[in-house]
């Protein structure tokens, strides 16, 4: 009986096997059969009615402007929009506010960690606390007064110039004779008569009265053009008033009235460097009385060049950029100033650095001019300068002529 079961299994084995190999190919045969009618099917046309918004260009690749487009207004206006607005019925078009809310409303619902144990936080704070003596030991500052930078006013006069001008037509002198006109009769006897021929020399004055209207300063600096600016990063540039014949040039996060807004900035994550390069217009510098840096207004540091020369850093350093320190084994990145590496250039409000009027004429050009910001954010920031500047008004000038001449033109003709 044993042996009867034996031969039974294994017979089936083999139909089994031979079953599967025959389905095998058959299935191979009607692929390969049907391989060339599929991929004809395949064509941009068909895949336009299949897929959603296939080959359409998104609005928004209008905003990059080959690199120099401002992006971060239009991302909050997008975050504004979709936490208000009603969810698309279409779900491949609810889906863009779908990921713009879960991108925006994240870090308020993600876990949160308790960092105030962090030994990089505990060394960060120690060395603010000490600041000075570690300044010390690097042979840097030393004993006496912290503050080595003492506020300057310096208040330039105006200045007034009175320009007159003369134009005088030199007279020459001219000669006529006065005589008897004598006819000679042939058949008269004549006698030689004396006469007196008299010169007279004359002189007259032509002269203009020059008046002018205008000048001085204090009029809207119209050599400045704002309106063909571009700007490669954050921000604006606005042109505006200042008060007492004085105007603003500012630049960096403002408002279009020229007011500041607060937080402008989000980095995400703590110590994130933000660049913006803005380029205006000078058509002629020297109607341009004085132009000087008057405010900078930051959260959390900053950094301000013009046409290249640095004219302000927050740190007394020379520049921003990223560095990495290795602590207890981790490696960790930092912010450094141009001088050391640190975790500690940021702070917890928004500073305000008035300056009191260094004056900066001799930086600028005609044509094209560069206005340089990097801005250091903790987690929110934002960061302004601002230029005030004192415009010439325009001088305009008539001439009247005085002709002391017209009645010596009128005996001579």
């Amino acid at each position: 009986m044993r042996v009867i079961v034996a031969v039974l299994s294994g017979l089936m084995v083999g139909i089994a096997a031979a079953g599967t190999d025959q389905a095998f190919q058959a299935g191979k045969t009607l692929g390969a059969g049907s391989r060339q009618q599929a991929a004809s099917q395949i064509s941009a046309g068909s895949a336009t009615g299949k897929v959603p918004s296939y080959g359409a260009s998104a609005p928004e690749t209008n905003y990059f402007q080959g690199g120099r487009g401002e992006l971060s207004g239009h991302g909050i206006t997008k975050m504004q929009t979709c936490a208000t607005a009603t969810p698309d019925s279409d779900p491949i078009k609810r889906q863009e506010c779908e990921a713009v809310n879960f991108l925006a409303r994240n870090p308020n619902t993600r876990p949160q960690f308790d960092l105030s144990n962090n030994p990089m936080f505990a060394r960060a704070k120690n060395i603010r606390n000490n600041a000075e003596n570690i300044f010390a030991s690097l042979g840097m500052g030393g004993t006496g007064s912290t503050t080595q930078c003492v506020p300057r006013t310096i208040t330039t006069p105006a200045q007034y110039s009175t320009d007159t001008c003369s134009s005088i037509r030199e007279v020459g002198e001219q000669q006529c004779t006065m005589g008897r006109v004598i006819k000679i009769d042939a058949d008269s006897n004549f006698q030689c008569d004396q006469t007196i021929n008299a010169y007279e020399t004359l002189k007259c004055r032509r002269t203009y009265e020059v008046s002018c209207t205008g000048g001085g300063t204090g009029c809207a600096p119209s050599g400045i053009n704002t309106g063909t600016a571009t700007i490669s990063g954050f921000g604006r540039i606005l042109l505006h008033q200042a008060g007492n014949n004085y105007w603003y040039l500012s630049a960096g996060t403002i408002a279009p009235d020229g007011s500041w807004i607060n937080n402008y900035m989000f980095s995400g994550t703590f110590l994130q460097i933000f660049q913006s390069d803005i380029y205006f217009d000078i058509t002629n510098k020297d109607n341009i009385a004085t132009f000087f840096l008057d405010q900078i207004l930051y959260d959390d540091n900053i950094a301000v060049w013009l046409n290249g020369n640095l004219i302000y850093h927050s740190t007394g350093g020379n520049d921003f950029n990223y560095c990495t320190v290795t602590e207890d084994g981790i490696t960790y990145q930092h912010i450094t100033d141009g001088r050391t590496c640190s975790s500690s250039f940021f702070g917890g409000g928004s500073n305000i650095y008035s300056y009191g009027g260094a004056e900066l004429k001799h930086l600028l050009v005609n044509g094209t001019n560069h206005v340089r910001l990097k801005l250091v954010v903790g987690k929110n920031g934002d960061g302004i300068v601002r230029f005030k500047t004192l415009a010439y008004c325009p001088l305009n000038c008539s001439a009247i002529l005085r002709n002391g001449c017209a009645g010596l033109e009128a005996r001579a003709r």
